[in-house]
Parts: C-alpha cells; sequence; structure tokens
C-alpha cells in the first residue's frame, strides 16, 4: 500500500525531527544517535522504489527531517548525510533524481545555515574544510551528473533540482571548495567549439551567481578579477579583428563574471582586508568600473547595496562578528567613494537619454538605492557637506545662465539630492526646505522647452519634501527637533496645487497623505486646547476638494494614493468629535457641476459610512443616505452606478427598522434606464434586503415590472437553507467542501468581522450571472447573531428533511416557475427555467422513497393485477423502448396500439372510451368477406403477392437501423472521413466539386483523440486508406526521389553494358 508506505514516512520523519531539537540533544543518551541515522536510512532507502507516491512522500519526510537537524544543530546526524546520499546518485536512481536531489540540497541548506549560525570567524575555515571532506566526493558526483546530463533532462527532468543542489553546495563550503572540485576552463577553450560550455564549465557562472554568500571577498579579486581583465582584452581583440559575434559572446562571458561580485559583497568575511590590500587596488577598480564601464555598473551598484544592507542590518551571526570592521571600512572609503557615486549617476542619466525607458528606470533605482544605502552608514557631518555641494550644483544647473551639460544635470543633481534627505542631520533639514520649496511651483513658470525638465524637477521636489516629513526628528518631536516649520508647509502644499504636473501627483498625494499623518499626531496631545479643531478644519477644507477630485483619477497609483488621504482625515475628524463637519466638507461635492465631482463625493461617502458607520449619529446618518439616495434619478451613468454602490453600504449598514423606512428611496434604482449595465449590483442589494427584511414589507413596495427577481432570490435563498444533505449533487459531492452533513445557514454579516472596502466593493462587476446568492457561514456565527436579539430561522424538523419532501419542494418550485412564465412577462426567464428543470429530471438527481412507474401512453390501472408491480423503490432508468415486441394478442407493439386495435382509447382526462367506428367498420368488414366467388373481389389476385405497407415500412426501419449500425462501427476507433462523397469530382474533373446546399468545396479528416494513443497506430492509419490512393498504388516516393533513381538505373545499365563489352574482349584476345 503506497499510502501507507507514505503515511508511515511521513510519521518517521516527524518523530525523527522532534528529537533533533537543540533543547533535547544535550540529554539524549548516545543509543538515540544511532536510531535517528537507522531512520534516516530507513527515509533514504524508500529511493529505491519507483512508485511516484512512494517517492514524493519519501523526499517530503526527508526534507522534514533534515531541515529540522539544521534547525536544531544536529552536526553528529548531518556529517553522516553525504555518506548516506552517495548510492542515490548513481545511474540505477536516475529515475528518482527529481525527488533525490532536493533532498541532497536540503543537507548542504542545513549545513550552510549551522555555518552562519554556530560557528567563530576564526574557526571558519577549519569547519567548512571538515566538513568539505566529507562531502567531496557527493560534490563530484553532481558535477559529473551536470556534465553527463542530455539538454532534455537538463530543460525538463531534473535540470532545476541539479542547480540547485550545486548551489547549495556552493553556499555551504564556498565557491573556492567547489571549484577545486570543478575548475572553470573559460580562457584556455576554444569559444567556437561546439561544446565549449562542457569543456569551459561555463554553466558554473550563472550556479554561482545566485549562491556566493558569506564567503571571502579576496578570493573574488585572486580569482575573478584576472579573468574578468582577460577576457575584456578579448572583448577588444575580437571588435578590432572585426569578429562581432565572437566580441558579443566574450562581454556575454565578462558579464557573468563580474554578476559574481554582488554575492562575494553579501555578508563577506574579509571585506576590510580585500577593499584595503595593496592600497585600496579593488576600491579603486571598483570605482574605476563605475565611472568607465556602463555595462558593468549595475552589479558594482548592487554589490555596494548588499554590503551596506548587511552592516546596518546583520542578518547572520557571522554578519555580527565582521558588522564594526566592514562599518569602519566603508566610512574610511566613503569620503572618495561617494562623490565617485554621484558622477557615475550623472554620466548613467546622460547615456540613458535614448535607452528604453523601463530600463533606465531600473538602473535609476539600482543606483539611488546604493547611494541611499551607503549614506545611512556613512558620518553625518560628511554627508552633510556632500549635500551642501549638491544643492549648490543644484541652483546653479537651475538658474538662468547655466547652459548645455551644465543644464542636463539639474535633474540627476535633484534626484541624488532628494534622496539624501531623509538621512540628512537635523541642522541640514532647513537648508533643504530652502531649496526645495520654490521648485513646488515651479513647473508652472517654466518655458515650453523646458517643461519636461520642470516636471522632473517638480517630482523631485515632492520626494524631498516627503523625505522630510518621514525624518526620524520630524516624526519624533521628543528627540529635539523644531516642527513648526514643517507644518508650515501646509500653506506651501496649498498653494502649488494648481501648479502640480501629472507626473508628481502620486508624490504630492504621498506628502499629504504623510503631513494628515503628522499633524494627527500633533493634535491628540493638545485636542482639549481651544483652537485646535478649527485649524484642523481649515485644513480638512484646504485638501479634501482635491483629494475628492483624485478618487477616480485614471492612474491607479494616485487612486489608491487619495483613498488613503481620505481614510486618514475622516478618521482623525471622527476621533475628534467632528462627524457632521466632515459629512458637510464631503457632500459639497454632490452640488458639483460635473458627474466626475458628483460620482467621487458619492464614493467618499459611501467609504466613510461603510468604514465608521459606528461613529456617526442615526440622525446624521439618515440625512446623509436620504440626500445621496436622490441621485438614483441621475440620468448620467457614472453617477447612477456610485449611487448604486452607496446603495450597497446602506442596506449592510443600516439596522432594519431604520431600513424599512428607506425602501421607497433605495426601490427607485429600477426606474433608471441604466438598470442592464448593474445587474449583479442590483441583485446583491435584493438579497440583503430579502435577508433582513420581512416578506410582505418588501413585497408590498417592490416594483410589480421586476417582481420576478423578487420572487427568484427568495425561492434561491429558501433553498440554500435547507440541509445540505439534501441539495448537494453528486458532482459537488465529489468536490468535497468539508462541511458535510452541516446546515447551510442564511449568510450572517454582522456575525463576521467587517472586510475592508475593497474587497466590499470587488463583487460589482457583471461578469458571473451564476453567483451564488448565500455565502453559508459557521453555526457559532448564527448563534452570535440570535445572541444580540435577531430572529433566529425555525430548524427544520425531521419530516421535512427528508428526501422525498425535499425533492417534492423542487418540484413545486419547478413547476411554480413555469406557470410563473407562461402567466405574462418574462418569457426568456421562463424558457431557461424550463430547460433547468428538463435538465434536472434528465439527471434523475431527486431521490424518492418511492416511485409509480407509469407508461406514458396509458394511465395505471390500479385494478389490474399489474399495478402492485409499478410501485417502484427506487426510481428507474429513462429505458428505450425495443422496437418490434409485440404487445398482446393483437399484434401491436405497444399498449396504446393495442387498445387501439381493441376499439378502446383513453380521453385526455384520462377516461376509457369504446371507440363505436371501431365495431362498425368490423362489422362491414365481416360482410364483405368472399364466399364462394373465387377471385371475387378483382385486384385481390393482383395485390396478394404485393408488400403491405407495413412490412414495407419495417423494411425501410431495418434497412435505416443497418446503415446506421454500420456508420457507428465505422467511426468506433477510426477518423472519420468527412465530405468525400459530397464533393467526389465528377468523370471529366479533378479535385474537389461543390455541391448543392453544401457549405464549402472541400473534404476533410475529423481526427479522433482516442486513436491518438500508440497502440491504434494501425488503426489510424488504414482510417486514411480512403483518401491516400496513392499508396495503394506503390507510389512511396517524391519527384525528386524518382528522378534520383532514374539516374541511378541508367547509369547501373551503362556499367552493366560495358562490364559486358569489357568481358567480351577479353575473351576475344584470350582467343
Amino acid at each position: 500500500n503506497v499510502n501507507f508506505v507514505a503515511a508511515f514516512a511521513k510519521a518517521l520523519a516527524k518523530c525523527a525531527a522532534v528529537l533533533c531539537a537543540e533543547r533535547l540533544l544535550p540529554s539524549l543518551p548516545s543509543e538515540v544517535a544511532v536510531l535517528k541515522l537507522s531512520a534516516a536510512k530507513k527515509l533514504l532507502g524508500l529511493f529505491a522504489e519507483h512508485d511516484p507516491t512512494v517517492l514524493k512522500g519519501a523526499r517530503n519526510a526527508c526534507l522534514d527531517y533534515f531541515t529540522a537537524a539544521g534547525a536544531g544543530g544536529d552536526l553528529a546526524m548531518l556529517d553522516e548525510l553525504p555518506e548516506l546520499c552517495k548510492p542515490l546518485l548513481g545511474h540505477q536512481s536516475k529515475g528518482a533524481w527529481r525527488h533525490v536531489l532536493p533532498v541532497v540540497t536540503s543537507v548542504f541548506v542545513s549545513l550552510s545555515e549551522i555555518r552562519a549560525a554556530r560557528v567563530g570567524l576564526s574557526e571558519i575555515q577549519a569547519w567548512t574544510e571538515s566538513r568539505f571532506s566529507r562531502s567531496r566526493i557527493l560534490v563530484e558526483m553532481l558535477v559529473s551528473a551536470r556534465e553527463k546530463a542530455r539538454g532534455g533532462e537538463l530543460a525538463s527532468v531534473f535540470g532545476d533540482q541539479l542547480v540547485e543542489c550545486l548551489g547549495g553546495a556552493v553556499t555551504a563550503f564556498g565557491p573556492e571548495r567547489v571549484l577545486q572540485v570543478a575548475d572553470l576552463h573559460i580562457l584556455d577553450k576554444p569559444l567556437t567549439s561546439l561544446t565549449y560550455e562542457h569543456d569551459s564549465r561555463s554553466w558554473l557562472l550563472l550556479v554561482l551567481q545566485t549562491s556566493c554568500r558569506y564567503t571571502f571577498l579576496s578570493y573574488f579579486a585572486a580569482k575573478f578579477l584576472p579573468m574578468a581583465t582577460a577576457l575584456k582584452a578579448r572583448v577588444a581583440e575580437a571588435e578590432k579583428a572585426g569578429q562581432g559575434i565572437v566580441g558579443k559572446k566574450y562581454l556575454t562571458l565578462l558579464e557573468q563574471v563580474w554578476s559574481l561580485l554582488p554575492g562575494f559583497f553579501d555578508e563577506a568575511l574579509d571585506l576590510s582586508t580585500a577593499l584595503m590590500a595593496e592600497g585600496g587596488k579593488m576600491a579603486k577598480q571598483l570605482v574605476s568600473v563605475l565611472n568607465n564601464e556602463p555595462e558593468l555598473r549595475d552589479y558594482v551598484w548592487a554589490a555596494f547595496s548588499k554590503a551596506c544592507d548587511g552592516i546596518r542590518e546583520p542578518p547572520s551571526e557571522l554578519a555580527k562578528a565582521v558588522q564594526e570592521s566592514n562599518r569602519s571600512c566603508l566610512q574610511t572609503l566613503s569620503g572618495r567613494i561617494l562623490p565617485e557615486m554621484f558622477n557615475a549617476y550623472c554620466k548613467g542619466h546622460a547615456e540613458g537619454q535614448e535607452q528604453d525607458a523601463s530600463r533606465v528606470g531600473y538602473k535609476k533605482s539600482l543606483a539611488l538605492g546604493a547611494v541611499q544605502s551607503y549614506v545611512r552608514i556613512s558620518d553625518g557631518q560628511l554627508v552633510g557637506g556632500l549635500f551642501k555641494k549638491l544643492v549648490a550644483r543644484l541652483l546653479k544647473a537651475v538658474s538662468d545662465q547655466s547652459e548645455g551639460d551644465e543644464k542636463s544635470l539639474a535633474l540627476p543633481l535633484a534626484e541624488l539630492s532628494s534622496a539624501l534627505v531623509p538621512h540628512l542631520l537635523p541642522e541640514f533639514l532647513e537648508l533643504a526646505l530652502k531649496v526645495f520649496s520654490p521648485m513646488l511651483s515651479g513647473a508652472a513658470a517654466a518655458s515650453e522647452e523646458d517643461n519636461a525638465v520642470a516636471n522632473s524637477l517638480q517630482k523631485a521636489a515632492y520626494r524631498a519634501v516627503l523625505g522630510m516629513l518621514k525624518h526620524p526628528t520630524v516624526q519624533e518631536p521628543g528627540a529635539g527637533a523644531d516642527t513648526s516649520r514643517i507644518l508650515g508647509l501646509w500653506t506651501t502644499l496649498q498653494e502649488s496645487r494648481q501648479t502640480c504636473c501629472p507626473a508628481a501627483l502620486k508624490a504630492r498625494l504621498a506628502c499629504t497623505d504623510t503631513m494628515l499623518k503628522l499633524t494627527e499626531k500633533q493634535m491628540i496631545p493638545r485636542a482639549s486646547e481651544p483652537g485646535v479643531k478649527q485649524e484642523y478644519l481649515k485644513i480638512l477644507q484646504a485638501i479634501l476638494p482635491e483629494i475628492m477630485f483624485h478618487i477616480r483619477d485614471q492612474s491607479t497609483a494616485v487612486r489608491e494614493a487619495a483613498r488613503e488621504c481620505l481614510q486618514v482625515a475622516a478618521t482623525t475628524a471622527l476621533n475628534q468629535e467632528l462627524q457632521t463637519e466632515i459629512v458637510t466638507l464631503i457632500s459639497a461635492g454632490l452640488a458639483g457641476l460635473t458627474r466626475h465631482s458628483k460620482a467621487s463625493a458619492v464614493d467618499a461617502l459611501s467609504r466613510v459610512l461603510y468604514e465608521h458607520s459606528s461613529k456617526l449619529s442615526d440622525d446624521l446618518q439618515d440625512r446623509l443616505i436620504t440626500v445621496v439616495l436622490m441621485l438614483l434619478q441621475d440620468t448620467d451613468a457614472q453617477v447612477w452606478r456610485s449611487v448604486l454602490k452607496f446603495s450597497k453600504v446602506v442596506v449592510y449598514v443600516v439596522p432594519k427598522l431604520r431600513l424599512t423606512k428607506l425602501l421607497p428611496h433605495l426601490l427607485k434604482m429600477f426606474d433608471s434606464r441604466h438598470v442592464a449595465t448593474a445587474k449583479m449590483l442590483m441583485r446583491s442589494i435584493v438579497e440583503r434586503l430579502v435577508k433582513v427584511l420581512p416578506t410582505d414589507v418588501l413585497a408590498e413596495a417592490f416594483p410589480d415590472k421586476h417582481s420576478p427577481l423578487l420572487h427568484y432570490v427568495q425561492k434561491l435563498m429558501v433553498k440554500n437553507a435547507r440541509p445540505q444533505s439534501t441539495r448537494a449533487v453528486k458532482k459537488e459531492e465529489e468536490k468535497g467542501d468539508g462541511k458535510e452533513g452541516k446546515d447551510v445557514e442564511m449568510e450572517d454579516d454582522d456575525a463576521r468581522p467587517k472586510e475592508s472596502f475593497e474587497k466590499f466593493q470587488n463583487n460589482d462587476d457583471d461578469d458571473d450571472d451564476d453567483r451564488p446568492a448565500a455565502k453559508p457561514v459557521a453555526k457559532e456565527a448564527q448563534e452570535a447573531g440570535r445572541k444580540r436579539g435577531r430572529a433566529a430561522e425555525p430548524a427544520t424538523c425531521g419530516v421535512m428533511a427528508h428526501d422525498a419532501v425535499q425533492s417534492l419542494l423542487d418540484a413545486w418550485e419547478a413547476e411554480s416557475d413555469l406557470s410563473d412564465g407562461e402567466g405574462g412577462g418574462g418569457g426568456g426567464g421562463s424558457r431557461k427555467r424550463a430547460l433547468k428543470a428538463g435538465k434536472r429530471k434528465r439527471d434523475g438527481n431527486e431521490g424518492t422513497s418511492t416511485w409509480i412507474h407509469e407508461d406514458q401512453d396509458v394511465p395505471l390501472d390500479f385494478m389490474s393485477a399489474d399495478a402492485a408491480h409499478s410501485v417502484l423503490t427506487v426510481r428507474p432508468n429513462a429505458a428505450k423502448r425495443r422496437r418490434g415486441v409485440q404487445v398482446g394478442t393483437a399484434g401491436a407493439t405497444s399498449r396504446a396500439e393495442a387498445l387501439r386495435r381493441s376499439g378502446l382509447r383513453f380521453s385526455e382526462d384520462g377516461r376509457l372510451v369504446v371507440d363505436e367506428e371501431a365495431e362498425e367498420n368490423e362489422a362491414r368488414k365481416e360482410d364483405k368477406k368472399a364466399g364462394f366467388n373465387l377471385g371475387s373481389g378483382g385486384k385481390a389476385g393482383a395485390d396478394a403477392n404485393k408488400p403491405k405497407a407495413l412490412s414495407r415500412l419495417a423494411d425501410i426501419r431495418k434497412k435505416r437501423l443497418q446503415a446506421k449500425a454500420k456508420a457507428r462501427s465505422e467511426k468506433r476507433g477510426t477518423h472519420i472521413i468527412k465530405g468525400l462523397d459530397n464533393y467526389k469530382p465528377g468523370k471529366k474533373a479533378d479535385g474537389d466539386a461543390s455541391r448543392s446546399q453544401t457549405l464549402e468545396p472541400f473534404a476533410y479528416v475529423r481526427l479522433n483523440p482516442k486513436v491518438a494513443k500508440e497502440k491504434f497506430k494501425d488503426k489510424a492509419t488504414a482510417s486514411f486508406a480512403k483518401v491516400i490512393k496513392g499508396a495503394k498504388k506503390g507510389v512511396v516516393k517524391g519527384m525528386k526521389a524518382k528522378t534520383r533513381d532514374t539516374k541511378l538505373r541508367k547509369a547501373k545499365e551503362v556499367r552493366d553494358r560495358r562490364r559486358k563489352g569489357a568481358s567480351k574482349q577479353k575473351k576475344s584476345n584470350a582467343r
């Protein structure tokens, strides 16, 4: 039993993993180590099997076990695993490599975790060498497997797992030890060779690129920097010789070598030693690459980012051990490296003018991230001095006297300056405000040719202001910073509102959001002081119109930023008892002259009502809802739909008693001409009304024209409230939803935690007309609703829960649906319901306790002896009537025909009627019988030999059935030829010919998917015999092959003639 084996492996791994816990290792006896090793052997032995379920279970079990060993630091057990894994990499286990390789990877990962967290810096070399000596043969086998693997195996079988496994070995033992086993020969092998990747092992560069971590940077300087220099020389030689393709290949190898640099900088163990060696030779080379080699610049940016991030937040114990030495090294070099970084960024900006925008944006973000990471660990005074130099160059570049190259540096200088602002000392913030405040409104004053640069400068200025607002000293006023100047930025932001360009909207709204949060933080301690609330109201009056204007902006990022600002402003106002004021300010947009302003105001009110309904008084809610619902009569589709969304919030938020008063206003949504554009949104509103309001109240107020929708929703809700066992069909039972045997209750929204406003509005689209009306919730939620005083739905009694009763209710609903459709209105809906009812009838899902089997043509005679046999306990399948089966003694083929021949029939109301005409006709036939006059009747003798009409019909029916059986047998197991008979050419025509009443003059082969397997090859080939007729005539070659055969045949004939002539000549000479 493979499932049992998989479960056993999982249980064994869990038990062994518990024994690997760090707290238990010191107290465990020595016998336990032997047991754990025995468990590992048992699990690894399962990989000798071939069943996929067993292999998958063994893989998951080993991963759990070995990962737990690494987390618990069980080094004794991990040291034995490489030896145990060696047999799994043999050729006999190749079929299981995709499961084996992740297990070997987990061993390497566990060793690397122990190395990073539990080994001291002074012991790292000896510890790693000891572990590698145990795993060297295993690494050699992995390299050999990579070199011997075929392309298809690497692409789709175990290639990814093998790369991850080799990467785990690089991380655990370092690249220097892995390269001892598989050294690179990039410069030794000819690049033009077809096996260059295999011979040079250049594939190992991609493995090293993603796996190098907490290793020695000096090894990169000794091993890879000379290799990069040699590759660069070969690139120059190839370009000089005009070998562009060879030069491109060498350039790709050069980039791959430099791509290893970020990995060596990630938690480097000897960063200070490597950078300072030989008078800072490596640091100078990195700076040179930044300034002079654009194609390699990104790797240097990434390397410095990783080094600085590891210093600021060390992720491992090894990184903590070298944190101070690395910080001291980079701080020493910051005075030389940071200015070079600034120059390199400006050069990169100039070079990216004609490049792809997405690529330029990625390079900018990478460079600015590296600059910010370096600035965070540098001396504050040094950074402040560099900032002064940057803004001095910036002001000179934006002045009217600047020209040419100096003016083009304005944007990169502004971006660098804004990136430094969040990391400046508090005394430099005043200078930043003076420099960037004028740029907030500079776009409007710019000339037409400089408009693009001015817009970019404005965006950078907003980012600088945002950096100031997020500065630690501003966010924490207790640190001693004066925030009065920062809070004065409200006036600056308000004045620059009209001049903000679309590109800077997101940054401006981010500033507004941060200012609102900062203002809230300042207001809370001073809320009781007079005048504070009035000042905040003035701020809201200034910014709320702008926020609401951008709620429906075309940019997604701008919309999200505006909604976040609205949430912060509303939350602060409501917490300060300003409910009426905030609602009044937002409602002012309803009086706007444009549909955009009205829809934005309604959206804002919807969000406020949904998220803060508990803080709004009932009177305020009623006045707000009444005013907004008046816009349901608006003729604009955008405004009407936004009000419809507001109505959905209303029916979910307002209690039942108050909702009854608002019902006439809500139902005016059906009077709009845009009803067809929001069907699902209106249906969700009706569903909620059905659940919370009484049926009679809702039916009285509901429009008669749309009453079918109300009836449909009500019946669907009642049906969903039944026990699940009576509603579940076979397909749903197969899926299994984990709630079998439980009752599905009606949804109780108040019992569940309120979802976000965005998620609440996600179901407004009309993409799926078959969305379920109600969602099942747990019984605990309904119990909570009962405790709050809500009416509980009566439980389904045992009789009503019976399958027969539930099936009867389903049939009654289907019948009532059909009668509603026939009664008038909704013809299309009645047709759909009839089709669904017919489908349910055909599927036979209704289960009843008894079933009366009744003939379709003849009513059941309860007085007959067969009546008892017609009462069945299981509904029978609809059996097809057998043709030609005699019923009764009159030769009829059905019960209805037998009754007719006997002179009986049934009326429409089911009564039995004796047919008098049948008796008269029978009497006449008896009178006209021939007596002693032979041959009376004239044509009787001639017609006696003719077949009867029924016999002719029987023959036609028989031939038709035979033709159908033949067609079915031809279709079974072969491809189907279509159109050969319809488009068969005439005697004097070639190719396909059109016929009357045909669509296209082409014959085709309809392929049968069942014949696509290998075992049906003969049948599939034979099905083309009707089309490919050349094969029957022996045509097996084309024109070229025929010409070649003819030439060869003639040449052979010439050779034969020559040989015969030569032999005759020899015989004559011999004579």
